[in-house]
Formats: C-alpha cells, sequence, structure tokens
C-alpha cells in the first residue's frame, strides 16, 4: 500500500498541474480590449482613422464593410495608430472595424473586435462649391488690394511734388531774408527784401503745401491700413481653400 506520504505528494502534483494548466488557459484566452478613442475625418474620396495605443499589442487589423455583399472584408492591417482608407466613392456612408494583433510565432492572432464606425466621405459638389466661392473672394481681395496699391501710388506722387514745392519756398523765403534791401517785382510791383508781405507771402504758400501734404499722409495711411486687411482677409481665404482642396483627396 502507499504510504500517506506519497499520496498526499502525488495530490498536490497534480493540483499544481491543474492550476499551471488553468493559468496557462487563461492567458491564451484572454484578449486585448477594444480600441479606445476612435475618431475618423473624412475627405471627398478618403477616411482618415486614429485610434489610442494598446499595451500588448502588436498590429491593428481595420475592416471595412463591402456594401454589395454586406460582409466585413479586411483592408488593411499596420502597426501604428493610424490609417487612411483611399479610393472611396463621394457622399457615401462607410462601415468600420478595428481589432488589435498579437504576433506569436510569426502569426497574429486578433483581438477584440471593436463596434461599427460608420462614416460618411464629403460631397463633392459641395467642395467644389466651398472652393469657388473661396477663388471669387481671393480675387476680391487681389483687386482691392491692386486700388490700395494705386492709391497708395497717388499719395507718394502727392507726397512728392508738396515735398518739392515746399522745399522750394523755403528756399525762397530764406532768399528773401537774406537779400536784403533788394528791390524785387513781386505782386504787380516792385518791392525791397525783405519787407513782411514777403515774408507773409513764402510763409503762406509753405503752409497751404504743408497742409496738402499732411492731407496726402493721412489719405496714404488710411489706404496702407485697407490695404493691410484685405491682404489678412486674403490669407485666410486662402487657408480656407487648401483646406478645402485637400478635402478632394
Amino acid at each position: 500500500m502507499l504510504s500517506i506520504k506519497k499520496i498526499m505528494a502525488f495530490l498536490l502534483s497534480a493540483i499544481i498541474s491543474v492550476c499551471l494548466f488553468s493559468v496557462c488557459i487563461s492567458a491564451e484566452t484572454e484578449k486585448l480590449p477594444v480600441p479606445q478613442n476612435i475618431k475618423c475625418t473624412s475627405t471627398v474620396h478618403s477616411i482618415k482613422i486614429t485610434w489610442d495605443y494598446i499595451d500588448g499589442a502588436d498590429a491593428y487589423r481595420i475592416y471595412l464593410l463591402n456594401n454589395h455583399t454586406n460582409k466585413y472584408e479586411k483592408y488593411k492591417s499596420v502597426t501604428g495608430t493610424v490609417c487612411t482608407i483611399k479610393d472611396l466613392e463621394s457622399d457615401s456612408k462607410y462601415k468600420i472595424k478595428i481589432a488589435a494583433l498579437v504576433k506569436s510565432d510569426k502569426k497574429y492572432t486578433e483581438q477584440t473586435l471593436s463596434k461599427t464606425i460608420t462614416v460618411k466621405t464629403k460631397n463633392i459638389d459641395d467642395i467644389n462649391e466651398k472652393i469657388d466661392k473661396y477663388n471669387n473672394y481671393i480675387d476680391e481681395c487681389e483687386e482691392n488690394i491692386d486700388i490700395c496699391n494705386y492709391k497708395i501710388s497717388l499719395c507718394d506722387d502727392g507726397l512728392y511734388t508738396t515735398n518739392e514745392k515746399i522745399r522750394e519756398y523755403k528756399a525762397e523765403l530764406e532768399k528773401a531774408k537774406k537779400n536784403k534791401g533788394e528791390l524785387v517785382f513781386m505782386n504787380g510791383g516792385y518791392t525791397y527784401l525783405p519787407d513782411s508781405s514777403t515774408i507773409n507771402y513764402y510763409n503762406g504758400l509753405i503752409s497751404e503745401w504743408q497742409s496738402l501734404n499732411n492731407d496726402f499722409k493721412t489719405a496714404k495711411k488710411q489706404w496702407e491700413k485697407q490695404k493691410s486687411s484685405y491682404v489678412k482677409k486674403q490669407k485666410e481665404y486662402e487657408k480656407q481653400l487648401k483646406k478645402y482642396k485637400n478635402l478632394l483627396k
């Protein structure tokens, strides 16, 4: 007969074996969770999907529902957490599922499959309408910028003329002050320089041209401000245009 010690050793060995087997089976059957924080963005002909990394996952498999067979088909397996599904139809709904993959002996085992994600591609007519709209906005800005540049150039011409006149009359004023006692013909008669009327005459001319010069400066600043506003708008419209053009992909 077997001794009690041998029987106890046998039973203990059997219990340990069963426990280890259960642990192994549990480790093999326990699957990784579904991908979380799944986000989708669509264009006219593509859908971009992103999700959070799953600890323990070696890759991810993306499934796309075949609308003709009504069955999910493997689209692609990726090692990262982003995938772009391409060559899709415009203004159409697509159903997607994602699962993590675990690699063992060069073989990938699929984990828990996500719930269905439904995404619709953009309508190409709507996108083209937006593109046309922003192209028109950009053209309008360019026209207004050209107008502003023309007005600014007129102000520059005016400033050049007024500055020349101011310099001219300031020179005449200084000359009149220096040539004391000189007899000159002015304002329909002869006068000796410098007299108060001559000084006042040139000072009046200088004041008039200076006032006009200030008007041109003010107008130039206003047109430059308007130009800056149109340039800013144009950049914003170009940014929106680029965004909608990218949606055509």
